[in-house]
């Protein structure tokens, strides 16, 4: 069986296999009482959607997170997609730039402070992100790409 190289950084998964597996409900975040489904696409297709990342839908309450980028693009573009929910319903008038970079600064203070993110995890996090390898005892062993 053919085995994929480790990533060049491992990250601390807080989600079990089983639990991505079973997770058959639809997965939402909720932002200022409204709640959006997050759907990880291969491709976003939302107009005006950052192609390489994600997008929002405010008439449809719908964020979609590109499934093809490492967890944590994934963990900042659901951010990032929160904070462009933020600015419409808060009427706010942020370029993107600004939300670029909120999105940067938001997720470096959580992240340096020790902040757990984990629970973002189950919201980004899709079967395809984990690989079965053999070990040499034989048993099979799922690691997070």
């Amino acid at each position: 069986m053919p085995k994929c190289k480790a990533p060049k950084k491992k990250i601390r998964l807080e989600v079990s296999v089983d639990d991505i597996l079973s997770h058959k409900e639809v997965k939402t975040i909720r932002v200022l009482d409204f709640d959006y489904e997050v759907r990880l696409v291969k491709k976003p297709n939302l107009l005006n959607a950052e192609i390489d990342f994600g997008g929002a839908s405010h008439e449809a309450l719908v964020i979609q997170i590109n499934q093809d980028n490492h967890l944590i693009q994934r963990r900042s573009t659901l951010i990032h997609e929160a904070l462009h929910v933020l600015d419409h319903k808060l009427v706010l008038g942020l370029s993107e730039d600004q939300i670029r970079r909120l999105e940067t600064g938001v997720h470096s203070l959580l992240v340096d402070n020790g902040i757990d993110l984990s629970p973002f995890d189950k919201i980004v996090t899709s079967p395809e992100d984990f690989i079965v390898e053999e070990s040499v005892e034989g048993h099979n062993e799922s690691v997070a790409r």
